[in-house]
């Protein structure tokens, strides 16, 4: 379970980061 929790909290992370990247592109033109 734990295996999972940490997968998941990465892949979650790795998103966000693509995300928010992508936001600060956009904001930054």
């Amino acid at each position: 379970v734990n295996g999972d929790v940490l997968g998941a909290m990465i892949a979650l992370s790795e998103l966000g980061g693509l995300v928010g990247y992508a936001l600060w592109r956009g904001l930054s033109g």
